[in-house]
């Protein structure tokens, strides 16, 4: 009976992860009809166009060209089998942070801001290995271009947007809306995921626990409290040497005291000499 109840939870938790991801995959990419229904019309076009037909041809080539356009590049990055999620979330990082800056008037002045080294570390191992990520780079205004290294002086591969007004304001705003809700869901799906497999290796409430199990985690909790207060008393500090600064520039009768370690009183502290002379 025990067993039972444990394989129907199972099953539950199966369930109600599977029916996590659908929905998360649907507020992606949209439901299973719409996708087919898009399909068909693709399909559809494409039979009935003919190569001796110049309307047919033009029609089909005008709606690839907007399924291709409707395929946001963000999706892609997200619908990416061989990436893993990691990857993805750092990649949707590093592309928010680019377009926030890009969407700021103040920033946007900055040439800094409109320059990427395509050899920096970041930029190389999170965007340039993407083709959705430069993609989406080069739709709000950059190009690539080159400059000489500052170190070396050789010629480096960089994206730049030249002028302020070469940005593409709207499309910075569509590709940021588009990043942000992205990154969102993802992370929202990873929190879920290791939320579940840390439930899945808690012990059941009933678990019999031997002995030495029991003390290794009442050792464990004294640990974790130990260091919470260690948290806590270091930030208590901070504030106190935060406080003695502040008063030590603004008050003007603050004088500094003899510490307690330069302090002369008490009785001196008594040699070898002193206790059996020469």
């Amino acid at each position: 009976h025990k067993n039972s109840n444990k394989e129907t939870g199972e099953k539950r938790k199966e369930n109600k992860d599977a029916h996590e991801k659908t929905v998360i995959h649907e507020r992606l990419f949209g439901t299973r009809n719409e996708r087919k229904a898009e399909e068909h019309i693709i399909e559809t076009v494409q039979r009935r166009s003919s190569p001796n037909n110049n309307k047919n041809k033009t029609t089909t080539t005008m709606v690839l060209r907007l399924s291709s356009e409707c395929s946001n590049p963000v999706q892609i990055i997200v619908q990416d089998g061989a990436m893993p999620a990691q990857q993805k979330i750092d990649c949707l990082k590093l592309l928010k942070v680019v377009l926030k800056n890009l969407a700021d008037p103040a920033k946007a002045q900055d040439i800094k801001y409109r320059q990427l080294r395509l050899e920096n570390e970041k930029i190389k191992s999170r965007l340039a290995v993407h083709p959705p990520a430069m993609e989406i780079l080069k739709s709000v205004g950059f190009v690539e271009s080159q400059q000489p290294n500052q170190e070396t002086a050789q010629p480096e591969a960089i994206l730049v947007i030249a002028e302020p007004t070469s940005i593409v304001t709207t499309q910075v705003q569509t590709s940021l809306q588009h990043v942000t809700d992205a990154l969102a869901t993802m992370t929202a799906a990873t929190a879920a995921t290791t939320t579940t497999h840390a439930t899945a290796k808690k012990p059941a409430p009933d678990e019999k626990l031997s002995e030495k199990q029991k003390a290794r985690r009442l050792l464990e909790q004294k640990k974790e409290q130990e260091r919470e207060q260690a948290k806590l008393q270091r930030k208590r500090n901070v504030e106190l040497l935060k406080r003695d600064k502040f008063v030590r520039e603004n008050d003007e009768n603050w004088t500094s005291g003899v510490s307690a370690a330069a302090g002369k009183s008490g009785s001196s502290i008594s040699t070898f000499r002193d206790k059996y002379g020469e």
